[in-house]
């Protein structure tokens, strides 16, 4: 990921670590299914060393799956953090942008400021980060 990509992709770390949240719930009742443990429907209809395959390839996902979730939260946090080290205007900017999502025009709406003002100084902002 370069510098500054996390910005652009705030509202996508979002959206991922709940689509890993989804996937991991899917995995676990897959495991559970696959578990004689368990009394899984599926290890009962096939052999131990299948059963148990299946198992340690399920573990392997979601061990992959809890990875990459922590590699987003910590992006995440550290976007944030950037972005709650500005105040007032610039920090709302910030926050709409890409917190919220919100489109340059949006955010002009919403905080009542013409849309070049909050163009310029969203570039502004974005120079000083950069700096």
């Amino acid at each position: 990921m370069n510098e500054f990509e996390w910005f652009k992709t705030l509202v996508d770390i979002d959206d991922e670590i709940s689509n890993i949240d989804s996937q991991k719930k899917i995995y676990e009742l897959e495991l559970k299914r696959w578990s004689s443990y368990h009394g899984g429907d599926l290890a009962n209809k096939s052999t131990y060393l299948a059963s148990m395959r299946r198992q340690n390839r399920i573990e392997k996902i979601m061990i992959s799956l809890n990875g990459r979730k922590e590699e987003l939260e910590e992006q995440r946090k550290e976007a944030v953090d950037i972005i709650n080290d500005f105040k007032g205007l610039e920090h709302e900017i910030l926050r709409l942008r890409y917190i919220k999502g919100y489109k340059l025009t949006q955010i002009a709406e919403e905080l009542g400021y013409s849309y070049q003002h909050i163009k310029n100084t969203h570039s502004r902002v974005m120079k000083d980060i950069r700096a």
